[in-house]
């Protein structure tokens, strides 16, 4: 399958998402396109104003919130990797009592929670992120959230199962 192919040349074997997407081509190239967009990881993509850690902890309490075992196995190592700290990981779930996250990432996650257990945020809380946000990265997290719930949605359609080497990350949210 040429996205197994394309995965190997970037140097990783293809997640079972691509694998099911690429049964429509299209479809998998845009949801690729929009995931570089957010992240801005590939060569010639622009790059996004977000922060990195902070897309990967909104991604990660997405992923927590609608118990999406898959997206928090993907995403718990790329956390990591891009500077989410293991405590802020594991303060995640009551990220709200946690004295581990800043101001900017406080409100961040405010959103998140907000757009997943109510599908909008409260005037005040949106005043709060523009003032804390570009209209950029606004943007930027209303579209990680918006994607990221996209891609729980599907992994939840096809039961998706984590890939074994991944599985050992879900231990730190059972």
């Amino acid at each position: 399958m040429w996205v197994d192919e394309a995965c190997r040349a970037r140097g990783y074997p293809a997640p079972e998402i691509y694998r099911v997407l690429a049964h429509a081509p299209p479809v998998l190239e845009r949801v690729i396109g929009l995931g570089y967009a957010l992240t801005g990881n590939a060569p010639g993509v622009p790059q996004p104003e977000l922060d990195r850690p902070l897309q990967e902890l909104i991604t990660m309490r997405v992923a927590y919130l609608t118990g999406c075992d898959y997206e928090l196995g993907r995403h718990h190592p790329v956390a990591l990797d891009v500077g989410v700290r293991e405590e802020q990981l594991a303060d995640l779930p009551a990220w709200e009592v946690s004295s581990t996250f800043d101001e900017r990432e406080r409100a961040a996650l405010a959103l998140t929670d907000e757009v997943i257990r109510r599908g909008q945020v409260p005037a005040s809380l949106f005043e709060c992120c523009r003032a804390l946000f570009s209209p950029q990265e606004l943007v930027e997290i209303a579209m990680t959230v918006s994607f990221y719930t996209l891609i729980v949605n599907f992994v939840k359609v096809f039961e998706l199962e984590i890939e074994e080497d991944r599985r050992a990350f879900l231990e730190a949210w059972e």
